[in-house]
């Protein structure tokens, strides 16, 4: 049986690929018009946004052309069944959180910002942890669509 194929968009600037995901899968870049990566035959069933650290999610919120196009990026991300926002830090991290990039941002007012695109966009947050510290939970997370594709236990509602 052939590895499970993982789709990245070729606007990510330093993507998941081959080395980083190991013989397990193949790693395909590719136009996907939502979201960063999914698997190939689900990419009408998952959609999945990295953003490389609270700092990036944080000026992707609170620049105004920036938030427009985030907010639009969420809203095209209800269609999909599984939605998921994956940030490349510790939640530890956010706790105090302060960017030298957007002044009069709030660990607080952060928090908040989750709370919304989890609650009322649909979409699951999971800070995954640090670049080269995330290996095995992103990959366990392909591991486990990879799986429940395979199974059936991942379709299309719409």
């Amino acid at each position: 049986m052939s590895a499970p194929t993982i789709l990245y968009d070729h606007r990510e600037k330093q993507p998941w690929d081959a080395e980083f995901f190991g013989k397990d899968f193949n790693v395909k870049e590719t136009h996907l018009i939502t979201g960063d990566y999914t698997l190939h035959g689900m990419d009408q069933i998952v959609v999945i946004e990295r953003k490389g650290s609270w700092a990036e999610i944080a000026s992707n919120i609170y620049s105004k052309k920036s938030r427009e196009n985030f907010i639009k990026e969420l809203r095209r991300m209800a269609a999909f069944p599984v939605r998921l926002l994956l940030i490349e830090d510790d939640l530890i991290a956010l706790d105090g959180f302060c960017s030298p990039f957007t002044q009069g941002v709030t660990s607080q007012s952060l928090q908040d910002w989750i709370l919304t695109i989890t609650l009322e966009y649909g979409v699951h947050v999971l800070p995954v942890g640090k670049r080269g510290r995330n290996t095995y939970y992103v990959r366990s997370l392909f591991h486990k669509l990879a799986t429940y594709q395979k199974e059936g236990r991942l379709y299309y509602h719409g």
